[in-house]
């Protein structure tokens, strides 16, 4: 199992001479190199990505707001 935390952090990387943002790059991990991982090596990746602090307010506790929303979501 190759556990990645948190996804944001990747660096990122050049394709053809273009350097890649961070979510293209992120992209290319998932589609890419994880699917080779699982497919030739059959490891199991798992991809944490972390919720915003803000939305972890104690307001947003008091309200009843524990879920993970779109916006409180990283880049991807």
């Amino acid at each position: 199992m190759v556990l990645i935390d948190h996804i944001g952090l990747i660096s990122t990387e050049s394709d053809e001479g273009k350097k890649l943002s961070l979510h293209e790059s992120i992209v290319k991990l998932s589609s890419h190199y994880l699917i080779t991982l699982r497919n030739k090596y059959n490891y199991i990746p798992v991809v944490i990505q972390q919720q915003a602090s803000s939305q972890e307010s104690v307001e947003n506790m008091k309200q009843g707001r524990l879920k993970p929303t779109m916006d409180g979501l990283g880049d991807c």
